[in-house]
C-alpha cells in the first residue's frame, strides 16, 4: 500500500465502496443505506410509456407557463431588422455617446427604450422613444426606468 497523503485504510476503502464517503473530498455523505434517501444505485430506465406520459402532460395549454393570449408573446428582437435599425438610429442621433455623460460613465453604449417595449407596442420603433446610455447608467430594473422617464425625455429634447 502506498504511503503519504493518499494512504487509505481497509475500513476507509470499504466505506468508499459502499458509497458512504465521497472519494473526492473525503467527506461523509448525509445519505445512508436504508434511510429512504439515495443509496448509490441508479434509477431504473424510463419506459417509452412513461416518457410519452410526461411529454403529453407538458404540451401546449397543459404546460404551467402557457400564455393563453398569444398576442402577448414577445418577439425575438435580435433578428428583427426594424429593431436593429432603431438601435442604430438612436445611437446616431446621440452621437454614439451616453446622454448623461459624466465622470461615472463606463462600459459599452446601449440603446434604451424610454417607454417599455412590452407596454407600448406603438412606440417600439420610434427614435424619440430611445436614448443612448452607457452600461453604468442603463437602468437595471423596469422600476428604475419608470422613475426616470421624465429625466430621459428632458435629455433628448
Amino acid at each position: 500500500m502506498p504511503t503519504g497523503i493518499y494512504t487509505r485504510t481497509k475500513k476507509h476503502l470499504e466505506k468508499m465502496r459502499n458509497g458512504l464517503i465521497d472519494s473526492h473530498r473525503n467527506k461523509t455523505f448525509g445519505f445512508q443505506k436504508g434511510t429512504g434517501y439515495w443509496t448509490g444505485k441508479k434509477r431504473p430506465p424510463m419506459t417509452k410509456e412513461w416518457k410519452d406520459k410526461i411529454s403529453e402532460s407538458h404540451k401546449g395549454d397543459k404546460h404551467p407557463l402557457w400564455i393563453k393570449d398569444r398576442s402577448k408573446l414577445s418577439t425575438d428582437r435580435r433578428n428583427d431588422p426594424k429593431y436593429r435599425q432603431w438601435l442604430i438610429d438612436v445611437k446616431i442621433r446621440d452621437n454614439f455617446k451616453c446622454k448623461i455623460n459624466n465622470k461615472e460613465c463606463k462600459g459599452r453604449i446601449e440603446s434604451h427604450h424610454i417607454r417599455a417595449w412590452r407596454d407600448y407596442p406603438k412606440l417600439r420603433y420610434e427614435v424619440s422613444n430611445g436614448i443612448t446610455l452607457c452600461s453604468f447608467h442603463h437602468p437595471r430594473k423596469r422600476v428604475e426606468a419608470n422613475k426616470n422617464i421624465s429625466f430621459f425625455n428632458s435629455l433628448i429634447k
